[in-house]
């Protein structure tokens, strides 16, 4: 798989020992509130393209409200809080989100933070995978590409 790039607003982090995210800047940070990534489709037919962002819940609301466009073809708002918690407790987890279907080979994702919150948006993971339905009709999906954030040298490749 090649690398994933994305936009120089977005800061490689590691926001908690051996935990790495790609983040837009801080609070108090005057950059834009926009910028992208650019994923790869390495099938021959469009495939699911799902994001893992940081998440957390029950009880406090820390991440922005944020919009992700797909190619100008998908528009989705992802608010990274859940109300209800695995365990009854506080939680600061990563969760993957449907982003739309990405047609084979590069698509750029268009990001745009809504609100200002505690922590920054942070994108944790990327996948793309085929899509197939059962003999009901449910979708399956099934694995065909992960790319995770991960560190070589400092810089962000797909593994």
């Amino acid at each position: 798989l090649t690398g994933i790039r994305y936009d120089p607003v977005l800061q490689l982090n590691e926001f908690h020992p051996g935990k790495w995210a790609l983040e837009m800047p801080p609070k108090g940070v005057h950059v834009p509130k926009k910028a992208w990534i650019e994923i790869t489709n390495p099938m021959d037919v469009a495939g699911a393209l799902f994001i893992n962002i940081m998440v957390v819940g029950p009880d406090k609301r820390q991440y922005p409200k944020t919009l992700f466009d797909l190619d100008g073809d998908s528009h989705v708002i992802v608010d990274p809080f859940m109300i209800v918690s695995p365990h009854g407790e506080f939680f600061h987890i990563t969760r993957q989100y449907f982003m739309g279907m990405a047609p084979p080979g590069n698509s750029i994702v268009h990001i745009e933070v809504l609100e200002e919150a505690e922590y920054p948006f942070r994108i944790t993971g990327t996948m793309v995978t085929p899509m197939e339905k059962d003999e009901l009709g449910q979708i399956i999906h099934l694995q065909e590409t992960i790319n995770k954030l991960s560190i070589n040298g400092g810089v962000m490749e797909g593994t």
